[in-house]
């Protein structure tokens, strides 16, 4: 399993460009907040599906990968998403938590949500391989 002393540096990658924050990050669970900005948003407006997704995929992979020697390497195997509402407002939240942790493998639950009405955006399911 290859762990990192720290986070790798998200300078000029996707991350950067998706400009989230953490809220809070601890073993099995992840929360990430995004000002959302017009370049996440679609044409008419509301955020785009693609970042809702995005922001479940990280939110899993951080929750899943925590360690006390530093974020464990994974990737995303796969990621079965609902999207359940859309919006138009400015912050959005999503959660990200672990569901069981194995040698090779974790699975996870997650949700993004409207953080000034609590609504459920999206849910999803991953499945991470450990590296």
């Amino acid at each position: 399993m290859k762990t990192f002393k720290t986070l790798p540096d998200t300078e000029n990658t996707f991350h950067d460009l998706l400009s989230y924050t953490f809220r809070e990050w601890r073993d099995g669970y992840a929360e990430l907040e995004l000002e959302v900005l017009k370049k996440h948003r679609n044409r008419q407006g509301w955020i785009h599906g693609g970042v809702i997704l995005s922001l479940l995929d990280i939110a899993s992979t951080f929750a899943g990968n925590h360690s006390e020697d530093g974020p464990i390497a994974s990737v995303t195997m796969n990621m079965s998403c609902n999207f359940i509402a859309g919006t138009q407002e400015d912050i959005i939240r999503t959660e990200g938590n672990l569901v069981r942790r194995g040698r090779s493998t974790f699975f996870t639950e997650n949700r993004v949500f409207d953080d000034s009405s609590g609504k459920i955006l999206a849910t999803a399911q991953g499945v991470h391989k450990i590296l």
